[in-house]
């Protein structure tokens, strides 16, 4: 009972550091594993085909990456990417193998801590933003990279935050009217506080994925009522993005890039050099041309787990694109990084990633774990998820959390 207790709170722990400083999740993982390793020898873990077969399809990814490392030659780099991306692997490895020692009372504890651990930074960055503004008078605080210095990855901390909201406060209380209930009102204000944060961190990606999700998630849910809460979040997404301040910064970012390619294309010069200003859209742009030129040479197999960088660099120097060239620029794209490093392979790991996460939810109707897999699928037409800081301590432990959830022997009172 007493290593139970252990074993939720170390899911808490892990639950509120992951947003509030990934950099932590490491150690906190470490204690995560070292209990798990205690629990091998106390006969706690299970390693059948109900844990092991959900194991290698969510890990695949990872897999790959072990792999790929044979036959890459920059070892060191090698080691360095699967060391980044082994929470993926190590996270459902311990917790599907515990799936006995945790209920479902404590997986939507552990969801809530997430959320919780999110508010506060997020609360932490406003509260900062606040500060510097009555100190200088610049607003610019509140908005992009000035909010928060990994806005991609806080971004989807949001969105997935968002979500827990609606499943906990409206879907699982089994609230019957969406919009004229009195007690929606807070639900409702913590909802606009997340995509208030949401439209200031600037990620498009992440927005547009946000608004796609909620239309796919209206269009499944059309023949319930919960269909209102996800076409309202729309609305009020599209509204935020409506106002002035929020409009005039998003108009603002599209006339510089717009500039600085201008610049670029009337110069006399043929190619960027390196201390010429070029827009991001410009940077990911050659990044997607580079990375097809790389698996067009190896469309089987890719380059391998620690070369994928270095045959990126070539491709830019053959290119010119200087700019590309200093910054080292990863594609920015999860189908095509995994497609660089290990082919039509690594595409085809990330498919099976997905696919057994709608099936999972077929089978379970879980809407979390339907949210989080279509926002992992969009957010990695723009991000590189699996393979940084922020987003494989994320996957890895917010999917074995969901894949729990999904075994009927959890099944029981939510909170």
């Amino acid at each position: 009972m007493k290593s139970t207790k252990i074993l939720k709170w170390l899911l808490y722990l892990n639950a509120v550091i992951i947003p509030i400083k990934p950099e932590l999740s490491t150690l906190t993982f470490l204690f995560l594993s070292i209990y798990w390793v205690i629990s091998i020898f106390q006969n706690k873990t299970q390693f059948n085909k109900e844990t092991l077969v959900p194991i290698f399809f969510l890990s695949l990814t990872f897999i790959l990456s072990i792999i790929g490392l044979s036959y890459t030659q920059n070892i060191k780099f090698g080691i360095f990417e699967i060391s980044r991306s082994s929470p993926i692997f190590i996270i459902p490895l311990v917790l599907i193998s515990l799936r006995k020692s945790i209920s479902r009372k404590d997986i939507d504890n552990t969801l809530i801590f997430f959320f919780m651990g999110t508010l506060l930074k997020y609360s932490y960055f406003l509260g900062n933003a606040t500060f510097e503004f009555f100190r200088t008078g610049n607003s610019s605080y509140f908005y992009y990279t000035n909010l928060a210095r990994e806005t991609n990855s806080f971004s989807y901390y949001i969105v997935f935050c968002y979500f827990i909201v609606v499943y906990y406060y409206f879907v699982k209380s089994h609230i019957k009217d969406y919009i004229h209930t009195k007690r929606n009102f807070w639900g409702y204000l913590i909802l606009i506080y997340l995509l208030i944060g949401l439209t200031l961190l600037e990620s498009k990606g992440v927005i547009l994925a946000f608004i796609v999700i909620n239309l796919i998630l209206t269009f499944v849910f059309f023949r319930q009522k919960q269909k209102w809460i996800y076409l309202i979040s729309s609305i009020l997404c599209f509204t935020i993005l409506a106002s002035t301040n929020i409009k005039n910064r998003f108009e603002e970012f599209v006339n510089d890039s717009k500039r600085k390619t201008e610049i670029a294309q009337n110069s006399p010069q043929t190619t960027y050099d390196e201390g010429r200003e070029i827009s991001s859209t410009n940077l990911r742009i050659n990044s997607l041309l580079a990375s097809i030129e790389v698996i067009k040479k190896h469309p089987l197999t890719g380059v391998g787990t620690g070369d994928w960088r270095d045959e990126m660099c070539k491709e830019y120097q053959i290119a010119k694109h200087n700019a590309n060239l200093k910054e080292k620029t990863a594609p920015h794209n999860q189908y095509l990084r995994s497609s660089v490093k290990h082919g039509l392979l690594g595409f085809i790991s990330l498919l099976i990633f997905f696919i057994y996460n709608f099936v999972n939810w077929k089978k379970s109707k879980e809407n979390l774990l339907l949210c989080f897999t279509l926002l992992v699928l969009l957010c990695c037409l723009s991000n590189d998820l699996f393979d940084t800081g922020g987003g494989a301590p994320f996957i890895g432990f917010i999917t074995a959390i969901l894949q729990l959830t999904t075994y009927k022997s959890n099944s029981q009172t939510t909170l």
